[in-house]
């Protein structure tokens, strides 16, 4: 078990399959991922007479969307006459229906069947590991962490096939989901390079991407989320497909590459329907479109939170609740505080402050306004802070590390405006360009805030169309390391920008040293 490419391999070669090579082909496609075709031969082999295949297509109607069908399995399978094996792939499997129900009390009491079952099976090392991670999971999912990373660490300690790498991607994903970012990346690369499992491949690569976007940094998890979305469409992993496909529109959107943003969000729109994923789009559309009246925003996104409400689970109902309230800012902007409000209590309730974390950095305004309202409701990392050093040297940090800027002005542009707040083109021109011809300034402005968006990442030059003026945005705080000294109105020796000569920076060195 589970040498599962190995296993497809050797059916290729058999002349004439019986039902059980038919059954346990269906298992492997499964594994890989490759529900089709594990449809496919499961239903061959029902009909050569295996009845226990019944067993694993419970699971794969509940995957596809049919529950009229599976139900119809689960009363054909005799679960008394099954060996332990069986059994325990039996109640694993009802295990995984009740978990996608939301009911997690009855998936882990089948789950925890499923282990007693297999102890005394001849397989226990082969599909002890896989029960384990079941109820490890289900485990985290009530808020039981250590329980589950016990679960986990016993999987390994059984596990003597490649299933190893799947057990390891658990733990890495278990962490990430409760912000344990240290050793993420680099666990999920050993992952990577030791597995050909298209779903693990997938999973490695979205927890890195997560990672980078739990620190701010969107243009270093864009190609992981790139990477992971070929393997998903190459699999057709649906679900992948739209969680990846979500994840890029809405790096594009915050990069400002409103053209890839858009051309991501006709792609999510293809092949959804009434589920979870067609709310999420619901929900985004609900705020990209501006011939949404104020009633028709909300209602589309109102409608998408009663869907989640009744099939999704809370992560889920509380990421709707998040992108509600970009909605309610952008179309409703006097009902912000109230979906604020709204958020506020759900997380309150669930305790679930330490879910969605990467979802924040798209999220600028209404984090500020939860920190704001909401003081240590949603935990923050330590070191996820972006340092401006401006004295004596010109560096910008992140985490310890060096952020490289891509143009030579565009350190000067990020300081002048995070001194002076929003500031008008025509001062920025006037003040931070002065030696250049206004067109070719504006030029240059312009290219250092692409720049910026798509090579940078940590924040962003945004523009709004009301005021007519630009600022910077971050979803980390940001220190300057100038502006203590101007609040505490100390005096330095230090050269301020020392690279620069532009007036301003002359005046505000002479500012400081008098």
């Amino acid at each position: 078990m589970h040498e599962v490419a190995l296993g497809q391999s050797l059916y290729a070669t058999l002349e004439r399959p019986t039902s059980g090579d038919e059954r346990w082909m269906g298992m492997c496609c499964l594994a890989l991922a490759d529900r089709e075709r594990a449809l496919e031969h499961a239903l061959r082999a029902l009909a050569m007479g295996e009845a226990r295949a019944s067993i694993d297509l419970v699971r794969l109607y509940l995957l596809i969307g049919k529950p009229e069908q599976m139900q119809a399995e689960m009363a054909m399978v005799q679960v008394e006459q099954l060996d332990r094996l069986n059994r325990a792939i039996w109640h694993r499997n009802v295990s995984v229906v009740h978990a996608l129900h939301n009911n997690i009390h009855d998936a882990v009491l089948e789950a925890e069947k499923a282990w007693r079952v297999i102890q005394t099976a001849p397989e226990f090392n082969f599909y002890a590991p896989e029960v384990l991670v079941t109820c490890s999971g289900l485990l985290a999912t009530s808020g039981r962490v250590e329980q589950a990373l016990y679960y986990l660490g016993r999987a390994d300690e059984i596990c003597q096939t490649p299933y190893l790498w799947h057990i390891k991607m658990t733990r890495i994903v278990l962490a990430l989901d409760h912000m344990v970012l240290q050793g993420v990346i680099e666990d999920a690369q050993l992952v990577i390079q030791n597995t050909t499992n298209t779903k693990i491949l997938v999973v490695s690569h979205m927890s890195i991407a997560r990672t980078h976007l739990c620190l701010g940094r969107l243009a270093e998890a864009q190609p992981y989320f790139e990477q992971a979305l070929l393997f998903a469409q190459k699999a057709v992993m649906h679900d992948f497909i739209h969680m990846n496909q979500e994840y890029l529109f809405l790096v594009f959107q915050r990069l400002g590459l409103h053209h890839k943003a858009r051309r991501m969000f006709k792609r999510m729109q293809l092949h959804i329907g009434a589920d979870l994923h067609g709310s999420f789009v619901d929900v985004h559309r609900s705020y990209m479109d501006d011939r949404f009246t104020q009633e028709e925003a909300t209602a589309l996104v109102d409608q998408a939170l009663n869907f989640v409400r009744e099939y999704g689970d809370d992560l889920e109902i509380m990421r709707v609740l998040m992108y509600r309230c970009r909605m309610l800012l952008r179309h409703s902007p006097a009902n912000f505080s109230n979906g604020v409000d709204d958020l506020a209590t759900f997380i309150t309730e669930q305790d679930c402050a330490h879910k969605c974390f990467e979802d924040w950095v798209f999220l600028p305004e209404v984090r500020k306004d939860l920190d704001t309202r909401y003081p240590g409701l949603i935990p923050t990392l330590d070191e996820n802070q972006v340092q401006v050093l401006t004295l004596e040297q010109e560096r910008i940090l992140f985490n310890g590390e060096d952020v490289r800027l891509p143009l030579s002005k565009a350190m000067e542009v990020v300081v002048y405006l995070l001194l002076h707040g929003k500031v008008s083109l025509q001062n920025i021109i006037s003040h931070v360009f002065q030696d250049l011809e206004p067109q070719k300034a504006r030029n240059y402005f312009h290219q250092i805030k692409h720049q910026l968006s798509e090579n940078v990442g940590l924040f962003q030059i945004v523009y709004d169309k009301n005021t007519r003026l630009y600022s910077i945005e971050s979803g980390h705080p940001i220190m300057l390391d100038i502006k203590q000294l101007l609040e505490s109105q100390q005096k330095t020796d230090q050269v301020f920008l020392p690279s620069s000569g532009s007036d301003w920076v002359l005046e505000m060195n002479a500012r400081l040293q008098n």
